[in-house]
């Protein structure tokens, strides 16, 4: 007696794993994009936080603090009453900080957006020159820096009206 047994064509198991191999690929995409939007939302916060920071030890130390935005990050400055200019900050966490990949920043004093050009190119005074200032007596520039993703995420916006806390939130 002979049995007709049937199993699975090759070209059936084939078509099993691509489309496998499919879902997988879609799996990872969506895990780097939340991904990126985190490294996003963590840069905000952090500005806030190191922001507050800075307007602390101002207050503790009697000297004035800046914050310069650069083309891919920020740093803060001192006053260097002696010297009458800004000096770059390299101590962590006031140094340089370069932003994760595919984030830019929108500055706005005020309600006055500063044009890239303005705010990246040449101030003719030191390159060191801050946009926010952070007074000893506690008071800062009122500012909003929008940090803002390449990719299709939400913006999230630092911001401070000069007295009241700096806070990260998203764009409304």
């Amino acid at each position: 007696m002979i049995r007709n047994t049937r199993g699975f064509t090759l070209i059936e198991i084939l078509m099993v794993v691509v489309i496998l191999g499919i879902v997988a690929g879609v799996v990872v995409v969506s895990f780097t994009g939340a991904d990126r939007q985190r490294g996003l939302i963590r840069e905000a916060k952090r500005l806030a936080l190191v922001v507050e920071m800075a307007r602390d030890e101002s207050v503790l130390s009697g000297l004035e603090y800046g914050l310069d935005v650069l083309e891919n990050g920020y740093q803060f400055l001192v006053y260097d009453i002696d010297r009458e200019r800004w000096t770059a900050l390299t101590e962590s966490p006031y140094g340089a900080h370069e932003l994760v990949q595919g984030v830019a920043l929108d500055l706005f004093i005020g309600d006055f957006e500063l044009d890239p050009a303005r705010l990246f190119g040449s101030h003719g005074l030191d390159d060191a020159t801050p946009e926010v200032v952070i007074l000893s007596s506690g008071e800062l520039t009122p500012f909003s820096m929008e940090f803002v993703p390449r990719w299709d995420g939400l913006h999230w916006v630092v911001s401070s009206d000069g007295l009241a806390s700096t806070e990260a939130a998203p764009s409304s």
